[in-house]
C-alpha cells in the first residue's frame, strides 16, 4: 500500500485519543503519547532508514529494516547487535548517570536525618566558669538557631486588599487580590510554624507529627511541603526558599501602592501565579 493513501490523521487520533488516550488522566503523559504518535504514525516511518530513535546523523541510531513480514521483522530482532541504550526509549544517554545522581543525593538526605536524630549527646554549657547541663540534643539547638535566624527575616505581616465596588470590576485588582491573600496566608503559615519550633525547643512547647515533619525538612534545608503553596525549583533549599518569598512579599507591599496594579512594571517571576496575571491583562 501506498503510505499516502493511509489516513494518517485519523490513525493519529484513534490511537493517541481513543485507543490509549482514553486511559490517560494527566496531562503530560498525553503530551507524550501525543509527541511519539506523532513521530511514528507518518509516511515516512515506511523509509527504510527512518530512525526509530534520535535522528539519522546520530551514533548507534536503530533505523527501519527493509523487512515486510512478521517473521522478518522477527528474525532482524535477533540479529541486533547494537548495545541497548537509554536513547532507544527517549532518554539521554547519561540518563544512568543521572538516576545515580539522585540515588546518592537521597541517600545523603536520608543519613542526614539519621545523624540528626542520632546526635542526642547532651551539650554543655559555660557560664562563669561553671558547667551547666542544658540537656538539649546538638541538633535542638542547632533547628533553634535557624528558626530564630529564618523568623528575624520574614516581614513583619501582609495585609490584605480591600474590595470596592469599583476595583472588583478591573481584573488586574482582582488578580493581585489573590497573590496578596495567598502569600499573606503562607506568610502567616511560615512564622506561626517557626515560632511554634522555637517555643518547642526551648521546652515551652509540645511537639506534633506536623511540626515533627517540618522540623525534619529544615534540618534537611528544605522548605516543609506545607509551605510550597506555589511552583518553586525541586531541588530549592530552605533558606532560598525564604529569601525569594520576602522578595515576592516585597513584590506585593509595592505593588498594593500602585494604581495600575503593575500594569507599566512587574517582576513576572516573582508572582506566586503568574498565569493569572496573563489572563488578567
Amino acid at each position: 500500500m501506498d503510505p499516502d493513501q493511509i489516513s494518517w490523521d485519523a490513525l493519529r487520533t484513534l490511537i493517541s485519543q481513543s485507543i490509549f488516550g482514553g486511559k490517560i488522566d494527566n496531562e503530560y503523559d498525553q503530551k507524550i503519547l501525543a509527541s511519539l504518535v506523532d513521530k511514528f504514525f507518518c509516511a515516512s516511518s515506511f523509509d527504510q532508514d527512518f530512525p526509530l530513535f534520535g535522528e539519522k546523523e546520530d551514533e548507534g541510531v536503530l533505523k527501519m529494516p527493509s523487512a515486510k513480514t512478521y517473521n522478518e521483522f522477527d528474525t532482524w530482532i535477533k540479529e541486533i547487535s547494537l548495545t541497548e541504550s537509554p536513547m532507544w526509549s527517549g532518554l539521554p544517554n547519561n540518563a544512568e548517570t543521572l538516576v545515580n545522581i539522585r540515588k546518592a543525593e537521597q541517600l545523603v538526605a536520608d543519613f542526614k536525618v539519621i545523624q540528626a536524630a542520632g546526635e542526642d549527646e547532651v551539650i554543655k554549657r559555660k557560664k562563669s566558669g561553671e558547667k551547666k547541663d542544658t540537656g538539649k540534643a546538638k541538633w535542638i539547638l542547632i533547628l533553634q538557631k535557624k528558626c530564630e535566624t529564618l523568623l528575624g527575616l520574614m516581614p513583619e505581616k501582609l495585609e490584605t486588599m480591600k474590595r470596592t465596588e469599583e476595583a472588583i470590576k478591573n481584573p488586574l485588582f482582582r488578580f493581585l487580590e489573590r497573590e496578596v491573600t495567598v502569600a499573606s496566608s503562607i506568610l502567616k503559615k511560615v512564622k506561626n510554624d517557626l515560632a511554634a519550633l522555637i517555643a518547642i525547643c526551648r521546652e515551652e512547647a509540645k511537639w506534633t507529627n506536623e511540626l515533627h515533619k517540618i522540623a525534619d525538612s529544615l534540618n534537611q534545608d528544605k522548605p516543609p511541603e506545607t509551605w510550597l503553596q506555589y511552583k518553586v525549583h525541586l531541588e530549592i533549599s530552605a533558606a532560598a526558599w525564604i529569601n525569594d518569598f520576602i522578595k515576592r512579599v516585597e513584590q506585593l507591599q509595592e505593588l498594593k501602592t500602585q494604581d495600575d496594579f503593575g500594569k507599566q512594571g512587574i517582576w513576572f517571576g516573582g508572582l506566586l501565579f503568574p498565569e493569572a496575571y496573563l489572563t488578567a491583562t
